[in-house]
């Protein structure tokens, strides 16, 4: 299984990410509840606020996103663009909506470069 292939795999290269850049990501301005859902039942907490840190709990958050696990990875990889998995019902987001908006921000870090090959 790839980097990608799992919600948990993709959390934890937020993690690191958070660890790595925590003033980069503080430019987010936001706390986040994800319940994911399926073969993957996860409830992650993310502060990409005033002290920027991931934790497998529930807490009280701005931004609330959720999603099926399959539903989750085919918006994270692009498949299907946020807002039509919004209006179809595949992810569901209450809180500030704006916050969600900035998903795509957060996750670009966490994203695997394509790999250049040089001749």
């Amino acid at each position: 299984m790839s980097g990608t292939d799992s919600v948990a795999a993709l959390f934890i290269k937020l993690a690191q990410g958070i660890q790595q850049h925590p003033e980069q990501v503080k430019e987010i301005g936001g706390i986040y509840l994800f319940r994911i859902t399926g073969e993957e039942n996860l409830i992650v907490w993310v502060n990409l606020k005033d002290q920027p840190q991931l934790l497998y709990e529930e807490r009280e958050a701005e931004c609330v996103i959720e999603a099926r696990d399959k539903d989750f990875l085919k918006v994270y990889k692009g498949i299907i663009p946020g807002f039509k998995a919004v209006l179809s019902g595949k992810l569901k987001v209450s809180g500030k909506l704006e916050l969600a908006t900035r998903l795509g921000e957060v996750f670009e870090k966490t994203r695997a470069k394509p790999e250049i090959k040089k001749a």
